[in-house]
């Protein structure tokens, strides 16, 4: 109340839309990621940089944790998913990697990063031919990427293919 009795505080209509409940209250707990706020795509960033700090400390259950809340928020986001199917590759939940790139390659057929890790997941698996067929693909479309190079390279090499290892190392120094 003020001088002359009257209390000071904003009536019902003065009110600010958002009410004061328990659950919209500020509090010091994170809200959870699945949350609506106007800041998405702030926090999606937020829970990636997490999810890209745990996978430095090799912490995968926790970075895959951060990377999932990401995508949640911005399910249509390649960049965090190509990590998430890293992360469970790593894993070797590979049953889960390969959804994740198919998901990927249908918004971006061309996405080198994605085939690359379909190209793993079916070496780790045996499909060796499928690995293989996912390599080709993958320099096809993207002809200057000297990962995708590498990776063959490397794939050739478990192979015990040494000459095309080798041409892949020349094509590889070119490339650079």
């Amino acid at each position: 109340p003020n001088e002359s009795g009257e209390d000071e505080s904003l009536t019902t209509e003065e009110q600010p839309a958002i009410e004061n409940t328990e659950e919209e209250s500020p509090t010091t707990e994170e809200p959870s990621p699945t949350e609506s706020t106007e800041d998405q795509p702030l926090r999606a960033q937020d829970f990636y940089q997490r999810a890209m700090d745990h996978v430095q400390k090799n912490d995968l259950k926790n970075a895959l944790a951060d990377c999932s809340a990401a995508i949640e928020l911005e399910p249509e986001n390649i960049e965090f998913m190509v990590v998430r199917a890293e992360i469970l590759s790593e894993m070797r939940r590979l049953d889960e990697a390969l959804a994740d790139c198919a998901k990927i390659l249908k918004l971006d057929v061309n996405n080198a990063p994605a085939r690359l890790v379909r190209a793993r997941d079916h070496e780790f698996n045996g499909e060796f031919d499928k690995s293989l067929l996912e390599l080709n693909e993958c320099i096809e479309r993207n002809p200057r990427s000297v990962d995708a190079y590498k990776a063959r390279r490397e794939f050739f090499a478990r192979q015990n293919r040494r000459d095309d290892a080798i041409a892949d190392s020349d094509r590889i120094i070119q490339l650079q």
